[in-house]
């Protein structure tokens, strides 16, 4: 179980998220999403998503106003990664218990 866990944390990627224009407009961030920034003074952070206002976005011990960001990514689950990784997992238990000859049973 703690191996799917492992190939499914591998299956997230950072997804370029546009920056809003003009105070109110939708961003598409939701409470609770995983997001990286990167500031124009060159900072970047990486922070849950606590809060959403018309201007800024806050997460535990830090707020950013949308005008000081250049980029703005949140993290989403990967169909195709995820895809992969499960193809992948299947391919390799097929491969091992193929090697060991299998699953044997023994009738009297």
């Amino acid at each position: 179980m703690a191996s799917l866990s492992l190939v499914l944390t591998g299956c997230t990627t950072l997804q370029n998220v546009p920056l809003p224009v003009s105070p109110g407009d939708a961003v598409a961030v939701h409470l609770g999403d995983q997001v990286k920034v990167q500031r124009r003074d060159g900072t970047a952070l990486a922070f849950q998503v606590t809060n959403i206002e018309p201007d800024t976005l806050a997460g535990q011990n830090v707020t950013v106003h949308y005008a000081d960001l250049t980029t703005l990514q949140v993290k989403r689950v990967s169909a195709l990664r995820t895809g992969g990784a499960i193809v992948g997992a299947v391919v390799l238990v097929m491969l091992v218990v193929g090697v060991s000859g299998g699953f044997a049973v023994s009738l009297p």
